[in-house]
């Protein structure tokens, strides 16, 4: 199994829309960060999952359509940025499919590293970046396969 944790893209502030979408670069990059996936990692995920925030769900669509992943999107509860991993851990444990988890820091950060048993921390995500971890049969230590930012696929910000 594998899981693609995925930080959603640079997002406008809150100032310029309460809704916090995706702003112009966000969009870009989301959709290059997918470009590069679907290249160079050839995801084989079964589903991709979002938090319900709009940013997040932007760049699930972005990557998903850049990547040419042809998954079912879906909002799963837990991805919040301030939620606790440790539901989300144990909902991994029960699923035995590759999948796509697109959301928030601190969230992202403290999932990888309590799966990675690093505690509820110890990777940092910038937006728009992806890590790879992958796991063996049920029960088996997730492992990290490889983490890589917007800045090496598209440049400086």
């Amino acid at each position: 199994m594998k899981l693609y944790l995925v930080r959603h893209a640079h997002a406008l502030s809150d100032a310029e829309d309460p809704a916090r979408p995706l702003s112009p670069k966000g969009r870009e990059v989301a959709l290059a960060m997918g470009r590069w996936l679907g290249r160079h990692a050839k995801p084989a995920v079964l589903e991709l999952w979002h938090s319900p925030l709009v940013r997040a769900r932007e760049t699930a669509e972005l990557f998903a359509e850049g990547a040419h992943l042809k998954v079912p999107l879906r909002e799963a509860a837990g991805l919040l940025p301030e939620d606790p991993p440790e539901p989300m851990a144990a909902a991994l444990g029960r699923h035995g499919d590759s999948v796509m988890i697109v959301g928030h820091e601190p969230f992202l950060s403290a999932l990888a590293g309590h799966l990675l048993g690093l505690g509820n921390g110890g990777v940092e995500f910038q937006k728009g970046a992806v890590l790879c971890l992958e796991r063996g049969p049920r029960g088996t230590p997730w492992t990290l396969a490889w983490h890589v930012s917007p800045t090496i696929v598209v440049g400086d910000e």
